[in-house]
Formats: structure tokens, sequence, C-alpha cells
């Protein structure tokens, strides 16, 4: 088993050369784990380098046995999918409005709307209701950036801005309620009685 893994790190190093699926300085992410920019690519190996300044090898044939999202091919725009909870008792229509204007305001938003979109009025941030949970509503925000880190940027920011407009005019944030019953409050009462 141990003789066959180099000889596969060499094939998954050549289709990496042959089918180009990243290039040395694309951000890439392997599976769902490894996230970084390209720095080495190898017959044996590829060095990508993440977010924390650390590197990271990857055995080419790992890479050729996952799923690859790569940022810079062909376009770096990223559609951004931004997840907000409400509780049941606040204002979807003013929640929804909170978040399309902070996300507005922000610099890295960007409006790729069609014409035919914008002449249909379609918002450029789109907010919709995607669940109705056990606590809240949640609301997932469309945002449009030109790259995957302004993307992140964007995310933590509004998700300051947003809260404090939130606790401006008191929509609340759901969080887990618990409700116990007790189906034998008479058996419970004798116990403590007891004791």
């Amino acid at each position: 088993m141990h003789l066959n893994r180099p000889f596969s790190n060499i094939i998954g190093g050549i289709f990496l050369v042959i089918f180009k699926p990243f290039r040395v300085g694309d951000l890439i992410k392997v599976g769902e784990l490894d996230e970084g920019y390209v720095e080495d690519i190898t017959l044996r190996h590829t060095v990508i380098r993440d977010f924390e300044n650390k590197r990271i090898v990857i055995p080419n044939s790992m890479i050729s046995s996952q799923t690859i999202h790569n940022s810079n091919l062909k376009d770096e725009r990223v559609m951004n999918r931004i997840h907000f909870g409400i509780s049941y008792d606040s204002n979807m229509d003013t929640a929804i409005a909170i978040i399309q204007k902070s996300a507005l305001n922000h610099p890295f938003v960007r409006d790729y709307r069609s014409l035919a979109e914008t002449k249909d009025h379609k918002p450029a941030v789109d907010v919709r209701i995607i669940k109705w949970g056990d606590s809240g509503i949640t609301l997932r925000a469309y945002i449009w950036t030109d790259t995957q880190e302004e993307g992140f940027a964007l995310k933590t920011d509004l998700f300051y801005t947003v809260k404090k407009e939130f606790e401006a005019i008191n929509i609340e944030i759901p969080f887990p309620h618990r409700t116990i019953v007790y189906k034998n409050n008479e058996h419970k009462k004798k116990e403590q009685e007891t004791v």
C-alpha cells in the first residue's frame, strides 16, 4: 500500500500539469478543509499558503480525489451568501431594509445586476427568508464582491454593523429556548417532602 502512494502522487502531479485546474498564485480550497494561495506545484505535492501564513503540503494523490474550488479560475467575483437570524417577534421588513442599507454602504459591495434585472427593480442586495427555525427566522443576503478576501471582510463588517442597527431598534437576534415539562408533578412533590 505504501509503495503505491509515491507513484499515485506522481500520477496526480502529471494530471495537474496537463489539466491545470489551478496555477501558482491562485486561491484554492481543496475539499472542505485546506484553503489558501498556491505557492508551489511539484510532481509529488502542492504547497498552499493559508490565511494564517502557514504552509500546507498536500500530496497530489489527495488533491486528485478532492473537489477543488478555484477562486481565480476565469472570474474572481464572488456571490457571498450571508445569514442573519431574527426572532419571530421582530419586524422582517425592517430587518431586511437594515441589512440592505448596511451592505450598500460597504465599500466592497458590487452591483452586478444585468440591465434587465435593473429595469425589473431587482435589488442590488437581495435578502430572502430561507428558514423558519425553532428559535427564529433565518434571512440570507446575496451580496457580490470582486474577490473572496473582500467577501470575508464584508461579512465580518456586516455582522458588526447589522447587530448595532438591530440593537438600536430592538430587533432581537434569536437564541435557543427550552421548556421543561414535568409529567408527574405529584410524584416530584412527594420526593421533595421526604428529603
